[in-house]
C-alpha cells in the first residue's frame, strides 16, 4: 500500500515533540510498503501524534477535513481521545474497540539506542523498579515491596523535569542508573503510570529483561506473544510479587531473551513503521471510518471521565 505519513505539528515545534514523527520516518525507509508525500495518491495517511490540543486539531487539519476516511492516529498520549482510528499506545480497556483502535506502543529513539545487557547468572535482585511512584496507585503500593529481595526506587518528577528542559545530562544520568540496576536484576516491575501503559514496558523488552506487567485497564497490543517473554499479575495482587515471580526465577533469562526479539521484530527502527502501518490495515479493511457517522459516534463514545474534562478545560481557557 501507499502510505503517507503526516504530523498535526507545525514544522517549527520543538524537536522533542516532533520526535516521534522524525523516528516514524526513519522506520519509513526500512518500510516494505511505498511512502509517498502525495495525500492524493497515498491509500492510508498515518499521524504520528495528535497534536498539542487532540480535541482540536483532529478537527481542524486539512488533511482530516478532506481525507478522514483514510487518516489514522499514532498516539503515545496517556489519555487518548480516539476521534480518528489508528494505534494508541495507551488506550485503556474501556475505549478499546477492535473494529477502530489498535493497543500500540512508544517511537522513542532513546529505546531504539538501547542495547541487551547481559544476564548475570546470579542476579543480585530478584526484581527492580525505578520511576515517578506518584503517577499512578499501585506505583504508591509497590514501594512496600522495596527490600523483599526487590529495589523500588521513587525518582519522584526528575525525568519529566529533565526531559522538558531538555538536561540531556540528567536524562542519561537517570537512563544509565536504570540500564545498571535492569543488569543486576531477573525481572523488571512495569506498573501502569499516568496512562495504562508505560514507556517502561518498551524500555525493558528492548534491555532484554522479562518485563512484570501491572495494569489491570491495559490492553495487550495484538499479534505479539506476550506470555513467551512477559508476566502479568493483577493489581490487586502486588502483595504477592516476590511469591509470584520467584516461581519463574529458572526462566527469568529465556523470557528475557526472548523479549529482546519480540521488540527487534516489532518495535525497533527497522520495524516498527510497519508494525503501525499493519495495525491500520487491519482496522482500513474493516470499513468503520468509512461509514457515515462513525468518526462523531467515536467521538461522543470517548467523552468521558479525564478526556471530558481536558475537552472542557481546552475548549473554556
Amino acid at each position: 500500500m501507499k502510505i503517507k505519513l503526516a504530523t498535526m505539528l507545525s514544522a517549527d515545534s520543538p524537536a522533542w515533540q516532533l520526535e516521534s514523527y522524525h523516528v516514524l520516518r526513519q522506520s519509513a525507509s526500512y518500510s516494505r510498503h511505498d511512502v509517498t508525500d502525495n495525500p492524493d495518491e497515498a491509500d492510508l495517511i498515518l499521524f504520528s501524534d495528535c497534536g498539542l490540543n487532540q480535541f482540536k486539531t483532529l478537527f481542524n487539519h486539512p488533511l482530516c477535513q478532506e481525507y478522514k476516511h483514510k487518516c489514522f492516529a499514532f498516539s503515545d498520549h496517556d489519555t487518548p481521545f480516539p476521534i480518528l482510528p489508528g494505534v494508541y499506545a495507551s488506550i485503556p480497556r474501556n475505549l478499546y474497540d477492535p473494529s477502530w483502535t489498535r493497543s500500540g506502543f512508544y517511537s522513542k529513539r532513546f529505546i531504539c539506542e538501547y542495547d541487551p545487557v547481559c544476564f548475570n547468572r546470579s542476579p543480585e535482585l530478584l526484581f527492580s523498579f525505578a520511576g515517578n511512584c506518584k503517577n499512578a496507585p499501585i506505583r504508591q503500593k509497590i514501594k512496600g515491596l522495596d527490600g523483599q529481595n526487590g529495589r523500588i526506587i521513587d525518582v519522584g518528577n526528575k525525568t519529566e523535569r529533565a526531559h522538558t528542559l531538555g538536561d540531556f545530562d540528567q536524562m542519561k544520568k537517570l537512563r544509565d542508573a536504570f540500564i545498571e540496576m535492569c543488569a543486576r536484576s531477573r525481572f523488571v516491575l512495569c506498573p501502569r503510570g499516568v496512562g495504562v501503559s508505560s514507556m517502561r514496558l518498551f524500555e525493558v523488552m528492548a534491555l532484554g529483561r522479562c518485563p512484570v506487567i501491572l495494569s489491570d485497564g491495559w490492553v495487550p497490543p495484538a499479534n505479539i506473544p506476550w506470555s513467551e517473554f512477559s508476566l502479568t499479575i493483577p493489581e490487586s495482587e502486588w502483595e504477592k510479587i516476590p511469591e509470584l515471580l520467584e516461581k519463574y526465577a529458572g526462566r527469568a533469562e529465556s523470557f528475557g531473551l526472548q523479549a529482546r526479539k519480540i521488540w527487534e521484530k516489532h518495535f525497533s527502527i527497522p520495524t516498527m513503521f510497519d508494525t503501525a502501518v499493519e495495525f491500520c490495515i487491519e482496522l482500513y479493511n474493516q470499513g468503520r471510518m468509512r461509514e457515515t457517522f462513525a468518526h462523531p459516534l467515536h467521538f461522543l463514545k470517548s467523552i468521558r471521565g479525564e478526556n471530558l474534562r481536558q475537552l472542557l478545560r481546552g475548549t473554556f481557557r
